[in-house]
């Protein structure tokens, strides 16, 4: 499959792969020590409700080390019809596992919607192990000609619509049932920046505030500016599906955005925040040598 689209698709591929395997790498012991930890609460959300007590920490461990051993076939894009949706299904029961002891994990919210997706389009018809075998096995799914271009083109299209409705969703609960542009006036953005910079000095004293945090409180025009614009680019997310060159602007103007929050509150989303939620917006492909072939010549 040499469409750029199936190139950007196959991209959008790695990037979920790499990230997903850095939320389960980054802090191994979590998951497994919270059902260890002295008087820890489980509470089941989902689909853990079907638990009637919680997993040893020994099921856990494995269970998260099957994960990341599915993660590195995701990433590679080997044997993509059947690892591809057991690693969704495992991450998903991993992701979920960490909300039943009360964490908080807004940033594997997007990551996982969109690896749930992924799992079931043809996201390794390209830079992958499948698609560099002369002979795919029937766990590969690399289809060719104009099939292999709407799969891509549609995949692509699929990825960026979920995308624009997470933060499309945001921008209506910063609306409010009552309809009344609150958040615009810029006094909820301030309490927001004030309570994490509380939750900071309380416990990260040694960190000290966000340097964004001071700088907003000697600039307060840029707060009072930020945060109508911070409406204006979730609600107007779907104005990002009606043209390429719109969806590009919008992925620019949405990463800036986390920029300013990792700046202004130490708050570091890693799939948003280095942009990689937003690939499928951008011509990604194009950073790619012309002419490479993703399948051995003669096939």
């Amino acid at each position: 499959m040499s469409d750029p689209l199936a190139r950007r698709l196959a991209i959008v591929r790695v990037a979920i792969g790499l990230t997903c395997l850095w939320a389960l790498l980054s802090h191994p012991e979590e998951v497994p020590g919270l059902g260890a930890e002295p008087g820890a609460v489980f509470r089941p959300v989902g689909l853990a409700r079907v638990l009637p007590a919680p997993l040893p920490p020994a099921a856990i461990a494995v269970w998260q080390g099957v994960t990341v051993l599915l993660g590195v076939a995701w990433t590679l894009g080997w044997s993509w019809r059947a690892t591809a949706p057991a690693f969704a299904a495992a991450f998903l029961g991993w992701a979920t596992w960490r909300l039943c002891w009360g964490a908080i994990a807004h940033d594997l919210h997007l990551l996982t919607v969109h690896l749930i997706a992924v799992a079931f389009l043809p996201a390794a018809g390209a830079l992958s192990l499948d698609a560099r075998r002369a002979t795919p096995s029937r766990l590969a799914w690399v289809p060719e000609g104009a099939v292999a271009e709407v799969w891509a083109r549609g995949g692509v299209r699929l990825v960026s619509a979920l995308t624009v409705t997470t933060y499309a969703l945001a921008g209506l609960a910063k609306v409010g049932p009552s309809g009344a542009f609150t958040w615009a006036r810029g006094t909820n953005l301030a309490d927001h920046l004030t309570i994490s910079a509380l939750v900071a000095l309380v416990y990260r004293p040694q960190d000290g505030l966000p340097a964004g945090f001071s700088f907003l409180l000697d600039h307060p025009t840029l707060l009072a500016l930020g945060a109508p614009l911070t409406l204006v680019l979730e609600l107007g997310a779907p104005l990002a599906l009606v043209h390429r060159y719109a969806g590009v602007t919008w992925a620019v103007g949405i990463f800036a955005m986390h920029v300013g929050i990792a700046g202004a509150m130490n708050v570091v989303f890693p799939y948003p925040s280095f942009g990689l939620a937003f690939l499928s917006f951008l011509p990604v492909e194009r950073l790619l040598r012309r002419g490479v072939s993703t399948r051995p010549s003669g096939t």
